[in-house]
């Protein structure tokens, strides 16, 4: 009897508290993103199809957050030879909302907490108010418009300026940043939750697009609406990579995860394969800072190369002035 008296109040207790992150105004383990990204410099290109999904959750300083994973497929053009396709995994994220109509990122890296999207902020927005920018320059909201998820109606706000454009509760549509200009382009093609379904542009959310790969178990049973994908990942998940800023033009920081079994270099190459810089990265560090003033505007390469010289994994990285 103790026994069942003791369960009883961890349920009653824990349930509540666990279920706070999925009963929420946007987001649930069924949500995915559909991004198309291009990229050119001098003759070669890159079209990148990623698809950013939900797998599993995890509890973080007193509170649950969902695991963001980003599964994209790289066609690379470059000047001399056959295209070259290569598949990238990495879950950088972890995601939840507040009370307050907030969607928040937790960086694994740095283990701080960023605001991604004030949802409250943008339902409020009204005609030439400022356009909500991360960065410190400005433009107008110029158009307002109203999408519907199902029954629920979200608010999309636009700039002119670079034809920027944010939908509440989902994101940044397309357009470059307000005052951002370089040799790339992103949109979201599709936005997807439950057996609903947004589409943004006339691209469709077909098989180029790489198929989420679930692997992880949700805290809130009740919630999911997936059946598990069996199929397994061949890019070591342990290995995480990012440059960011990017674009940059004073410096950039190489956020890293590496298993401490294997010795990793960091290499940074010209588009058309001129080494520029190299360096060993210890597996008891997480960061890495590379100056980049030194770089001329353009595209440049960031290559994870493991000790017998293969390229585990790369980031693109453009220099702005």
């Amino acid at each position: 009897m103790y026994k069942f008296i003791k369960l009883l109040f961890f349920v009653v207790i824990t349930l509540p508290l666990k279920s706070q992150v999925y009963y929420s105004n946007y987001l649930d383990s069924t949500v995915e993103w559909y991004r198309y990204s291009f990229s050119w410099n001098q003759g070669a290109s890159w079209n990148t199809y990623t698809t950013i999904y939900f797998d599993g959750d995890t509890f973080i300083q007193g509170k649950y957050y969902y695991r963001e994973c980003w599964l994209s497929k790289e066609i690379a053009k470059l000047i001399f030879g056959p295209p070259d396709t290569n598949i990238y995994f990495s879950c950088p994220y972890f995601t939840r909302e507040d009370s307050s109509k907030k969607i928040l990122k937790y960086s694994k890296f740095d283990s701080s907490e960023f605001v991604f999207l004030d949802n409250q902020k943008i339902s409020e927005i009204q005609i030439n108010d400022s356009f909500p920018t991360p960065l410190p320059v400005s433009c107008k909201v110029d158009i307002i418009d109203t999408f519907y998820l199902g029954t629920k109606s979200l608010k999309s706000i636009r700039s002119n300026l670079n034809n920027l454009g944010i939908l509440e509760g989902v994101g940044i549509l397309d357009g470059n940043l307000c005052g951002m200009l370089f040799e790339s382009t992103s949109h979201l093609v599709c936005f997807k939750k439950q057996n609903n379904l947004l589409q943004f542009t006339t691209q469709e959310c077909d098989s180029m697009y790489p198929v989420p790969i679930r692997k992880q178990a949700f805290s809130h049973l009740s919630n999911i609406h997936f059946l598990k994908n069996k199929n397994t990942i061949t890019q070591n998940e342990a290995i995480q990579f990012l440059v960011l800023p990017n674009p940059s033009s004073q410096s950039v920081t190489i956020q890293y995860k590496i298993p401490a079994t294997v010795h990793y270099f960091l290499r940074i190459n010209t588009f058309v394969g001129e080494v520029l810089k190299g360096c060993s990265l210890e597996s008891s560090k997480t960061t890495l800072e590379i100056q980049t003033t030194e770089f001329k505007p353009g595209l440049y390469f960031c290559a994870l190369v493991d000790e017998k010289g293969s390229v585990m994994q790369y980031r693109k990285l453009v220099v702005v002035r």
